[in-house]
């Protein structure tokens, strides 16, 4: 909502196409230069040949009863048909439903009312049908926001517990839990895995209690294969590790620790060196905007050390706003740093900031 807003204001001839299950909150004299349409599920052919590309067998009647039963929802059919799976590998056939009759029947009625609620009851029989090591490590692994490597599920593993082979995670993705690409890195074929954002969150939900433990084992994996030192000449995929790690942390609340990781060298002889920096000579700016926002929006210190790192995570972003042309909301975090620096005594920060805003006017 907020970068459509942004956006919007801004005019001009440009066209953005966004899917969302929600529309954004924007001000009525927004909403008037937006035009929706409601997105139906995949017609009928489209619906048996993606069962058929999913190995699920039967009658193309058979298959198209199925697919109107959910009104071709993909992400419920590709679920029905890990379901069938878990059955029976070997022979996924429809009839295989007849066994459980409840359960479909369960389904096309949460269907009815509620899309997510459907696939939550689908999730739920299939994972169900693994084992428990399997469905642990699957809700350990949704904390990722990006597709990982086997070796980043490892990280997710109990200590001296097993160790993961490609196997273990190809066991979900036949189920359609998991979705698997492959990229060449190096001259090597390397598989990463994603979810699906409905599932992603079902598994995160499921996680409860142990969600922070979660993002932390993340954030150490990150930090443990981060490149160690980054310098001038250091490429946008340098800095990736350094994001997720500031993302986790971020996740858990640990917002000083996020901002001081990000703004800090990693070579102490080059000033160069934080992967903040790096960002900003490589003209990322709306990536160090996330990071900077996000700590403006959520953060709440309490400390004094931590209300100078907020003032400076403040002063940042309205840095990061300037690049990108957008003065006002520069100013205003501006003013709000210097206002904080001048709670805590810290006179040059304030200095500083007093000549920026000067700068801009």
């Amino acid at each position: 909502g907020q970068f459509l807003k942004q956006w919007l204001q801004v005019g001009g001839p440009s066209v953005v196409m966004a899917t969302s299950r929600e529309r954004p909150d924007l001000p009525n004299n927004l909403l008037r230069a937006c035009k929706w349409y409601s997105v139906d599920g995949l017609k009928p052919q489209a619906s048996v040949a993606l069962l058929g590309q999913l190995g699920v067998l039967g009658e193309p009647a058979q298959l198209q009863t199925l697919a109107e039963s959910v009104n071709g929802h993909p992400l419920l059919l590709q679920l029905i048909a890990g379901w069938l799976m878990a059955e029976d590998e070997e022979y996924p056939h429809v009839d295989l439903l007849d066994e459980a009759p409840d359960l479909l029947t369960e389904v096309k009625g949460a269907h009815r009312h509620d899309s997510e609620a459907s696939v939550a009851l689908l999730l739920e029989a299939t994972l169900g049908r693994l084992q428990p090591t399997l469905r642990t490590l699957l809700q350990r692994v949704s904390v990722y926001r990006r597709p990982f490597t086997l070796a980043a599920a490892q990280a997710m593993v109990s200590e001296g517990s097993v160790v993961l082979a490609k196997d273990d995670l190809r066991r979900p993705v036949k189920r359609s839990l998991l979705i698997e690409q492959r990229e060449t890195v190096n001259g090597q074929r390397v598989r990463y895995y994603l979810f699906q954002p409905l599932i992603q969150q079902y598994l995160q939900r499921c996680l409860g209690a142990d969600l922070p433990a979660a993002h932390q084992q993340a954030a150490d994996f990150y930090y443990q294969t981060r490149q160690p030192q980054l310098g001038p000449t250091s490429e946008r995929v340098e800095t990736a590790n350094y994001e997720e790690v500031a993302y986790h942390l971020c996740e858990l609340g640990n917002y000083g620790e996020a901002i001081t990781l990000w703004d800090q060298n990693t070579d102490n002889a080059n000033r160069y060196s934080s992967p903040d920096m790096v960002l900003q000579l490589r003209g990322y700016n709306s990536v160090r905007a996330e990071l900077f926002e996000r700590i403006a929006n959520a953060w709440q210190p309490t400390e004094e050390k931590d209300h100078r790192l907020f003032a400076y995570a403040l002063e940042k972003l309205g840095d990061v706003l300037q690049f990108l042309k957008r003065s006002e909301a520069a100013l205003e975090k501006y003013e709000t740093a210097i206002g904080i620096y001048r709670q805590v005594g810290a006179r040059l920060g304030e200095a500083n900031k007093i000549q920026d805003i000067g700068n801009i006017k």
